[in-house]
């Protein structure tokens, strides 16, 4: 098809696997080496004992009556015992939905409603927010100790002998996780993506020119959270099945982020832009050893090329990679196809299996060569839908397999990507979603507030940040800037702060049918600094 981009080279997806199976077949392999290790204290399970835990965590959850496409809440920061989890539901049939363990109360209940989730596995430190929600489960465990919750450790001293052999998965219907996103627009959906997604996802990633034999079985960090795409399938699943040793973090925190890449002797990271600043501006970085880092990957958000080749100079990297993706296509979509090789300011060339195109914002004509227009996809990685929102996926998902991923740029000559801008209103903090519908409904129940609108402001560090502009219910009433911004930090999830400010309007730009015209608003911010 003209104006369609893809690789020459495919590769081969298998169609009977699931993804717990296609993960865990190399296990055996590596069984003596370091599969998991928490970057802190340095405990480590080697790939046999990761194994075994995994099947002795999948057996209590039969016994405890979890059962094939039964919904699993994951709450926790990253730890070596996350995998197991991860695994062990998965390995039954299960279905796993990840949250944010940074969520309060009402985006929790949003999500483990909506995804119907029966059962959950939280780190303590999140119990007294969980134990506020009006939701009950068959089942609830807990990374450590809390009343009326099952403890892990209790779970992993199981014999393993209910462990399923002959769990009955189809691949490409059945449903593997539920990530949530906002997507283009809108209140987070769940994001139905199959086994098979995954599969593909990895063999896509697994090809030597996206992913060279000298980064398999290497120390990976893994400080970028599991319970977004690009922790999740692109830094652990990838890595333990090519025998890495993931090493875990539960946060960015400048010091034991440094020091796990020296002790740990760490090859591979994955970053967001964010983090890439810091490798490149803290006085802290030269303090510690990080002559073994020789591979970077950042992704979730644009960096510039000027940053990229300054820290390629500075830590003398063999790499250094930036993609593009989204969670409705398993995080990844484009890469360099050669490692070592890339334009400055593209997100690379399509990942093998995959086609790519630029379609006009109007007529919906596919656009040649360095034409701007919205970029649609196409893969096996591509998601299944989103859950039980049959109009929200027809309206970014058609018939042919074509998802509309609300990015607009172009390619080049030789089939480079370029992202420009973004059609769609999600805003993203640190590579983080925030959807300003959220933060606008959320306004709108403030008592003194009549109406609402957020837009992403540039900020060099987070990338955005929001800022909203609020028209007061009482224009002479006492509201403040800083009492709109406690009201929602004490409501949301700290990468959702109002770090923009908040301005007091009269008036917010809508359209005839009473959308907020967001690009206005935020021309209008723009033209104010300028004065």
């Amino acid at each position: 098809m003209a104006g369609v981009v893809r690789q020459s080279i495919t590769v081969p997806i298998p169609e009977d696997i699931s993804l717990y199976q296609f993960v865990s077949r190399n296990f055996a392999a590596n069984a003596d080496r370091p599969a998991v290790t928490d970057g802190i204290t340095g405990k480590t399970y080697k790939y046999k004992e990761l194994d075994r835990l995994i099947k002795c965590f999948a057996s209590a959850l039969v016994k405890k009556g979890v059962k094939k496409g039964d919904v699993v809440a994951i709450i926790s920061s990253n730890c070596i015992d996350w995998a197991v989890v991860y695994y062990g539901v998965l390995a039954i049939g299960g279905i796993v939905t990840t949250c944010n363990h940074m969520y309060t109360e009402n985006e929790f209940n949003h999500q483990l409603k909506d995804s119907g989730a029966q059962y959950l596995v939280a780190e303590e430190s999140c119990i007294p927010t969980i134990n506020k929600l009006d939701i009950t489960f068959k089942e609830k465990f807990v990374f450590g100790v809390a009343e009326g919750y099952i403890s892990y450790v209790d779970m992993i001293s199981d014999s393993g002998d209910q462990f399923p052999t002959n769990v009955q998965i189809n691949p490409k219907k059945d449903i593997c996780i539920l990530p949530y996103s906002s997507g283009t627009t809108g209140v987070a959906k769940g994001v139905m993506l199959s086994h098979y997604n995954l599969v593909a996802c990895l063999q896509q990633g697994h090809h030597e020119a996206v992913k060279p034999e000298d980064l398999k079985r290497v120390p990976v960090l893994a400080v970028l959270p599991f319970y977004h795409a690009f922790g999740m399938i692109i830094l652990l699943a990838s890595g333990l099945r090519d025998g890495a040793q993931i090493v875990t973090l539960p946060r960015f925190e400048p010091n034991s982020f440094l020091k796990a890449i020296q002790d740990c002797k760490v090859r591979h990271i994955g970053i967001v832009p964010p983090l890439a600043l810091f490798l490149l501006k803290s006085p802290l970085v030269d303090k510690y050893d990080l002559s073994s880092l020789t591979d970077i990957g950042c992704g979730a958000a644009p960096l510039g090329g000027e940053i990229m080749n300054a820290i390629i100079a500075k830590f003398n990297l063999k790499r250094f990679n930036q993609g593009y993706g989204m969670t409705e296509s398993c995080g990844i979509l484009t890469l360099p196809f050669e490692c070592n090789k890339y334009k400055i300011g593209s997100v690379g060339t399509p990942i093998p299996n995959t086609e790519l195109k630029f379609v006009d914002l109007n007529t919906k004509e596919v656009l040649p060569v360095n034409k701007d227009g919205e970029l649609w996809a196409r893969g096996p990685q591509i998601m299944m839908g989103y859950l039980n929102r049959p109009e929200e996926t027809a309206n970014c998902l058609d018939s042919d397999g074509w998802l509309r991923t609300g990015d607009v740029g172009h390619y080049d000559e030789e089939g480079h990507i370029f992202i420009v801008e973004r059609l769609k209103e999600l805003i993203k903090y640190k590579g983080f979603q925030v959807p300003p519908a959220e933060l606008e409904a959320l306004l709108k129940c403030h008592e003194d507030i009549a109406d609402a609108a957020v837009i992403g402001i540039d900020d060099e560090e987070a990338g955005e940040v929001p800022r909203a502009i609020v028209i007061k219910k009482n224009p002479e009433g006492d509201l403040t800037e800083k009492m709109v911004q406690d009201y929602v930090a004490a409501n949301v999830a700290p990468h959702k702060k109002l770090r923009g400010g908040v301005e007091f309007v009269t008036q917010i730009p809508k359209s005839a049918s009473g959308k907020i015209l967001r690009r206005i608003i935020k021309e209008q911010y723009v033209a104010s600094l300028r004065k």
